[in-house]
């Protein structure tokens, strides 16, 4: 069988270097290309593709010190601000912590990756194979659509981030199988 496969990984940890954008978590910034992959073309044979997506969030719970009183280790909450956005075929959907169906960044994680991996499928010779997808992320500056966003939770989470290593990572990949 000719296997052809792609794999992109991104990955954004707070500490690097602030002069590429593309490595800062911080309001207000955003990276519109976390992860990119187009499949196109027509094969003169069949073949199965297999999309593969991983995300990865690690940092984002941390012992809060939401009401000005001593942070403890009963006070550990998780807080991300981030919008990610999956972008199938043109249509963007966002997924966040607060959204409907999202408690944590888990949620997030779940239903981004099963949404990617549900792409799967085996395609009859001559058929089209068309098919983009993108993740891309976004920190609003100030809350418009993260419900629970606060100027002064983003500082908490900002110092604690100093400290400590805050990663946010996509991996995706395409695998395009021929079908014997």
């Amino acid at each position: 069988a000719n296997v052809f496969g792609y794999a992109g990984t991104y990955s954004v940890e707070n500490g690097t270097d602030p002069s590429d954008n593309m490595d800062l978590l911080a309001p207000g910034t955003t990276n519109a290309t976390a992860g990119a992959i187009a499949v196109a073309g027509k094969p003169e044979v069949a073949v199965n593709v297999e999309w593969d997506c991983t995300i990865t969030f690690t940092g984002w719970s941390f012992a809060a010190d939401w009401d000005n009183v001593p942070a403890t280790a009963e006070t550990t909450e998780e807080y991300c601000p981030l919008i990610v956005t999956l972008t199938i075929d043109g249509v963007p959907t966002d997924y966040y912590v607060g959204k409907a169906g999202i408690a944590n960044v888990a949620d997030i994680k779940a239903q981004i990756e099963a949404a990617v991996n549900d792409l799967d499928g085996n395609f009859d010779p001559n058929e089209d194979l068309a098919k983009s997808v993108s993740i891309s992320w976004r920190w609003e500056y100030e809350k418009v659509t993260v419900p629970g966003q606060t100027d002064y939770k983003d500082t908490v989470l900002g110092d604690w981030a100093v400290a400590n290593n805050i990663v946010f990572a996509v991996e995706l990949g395409c695998t395009v199988t021929q079908v014997d």
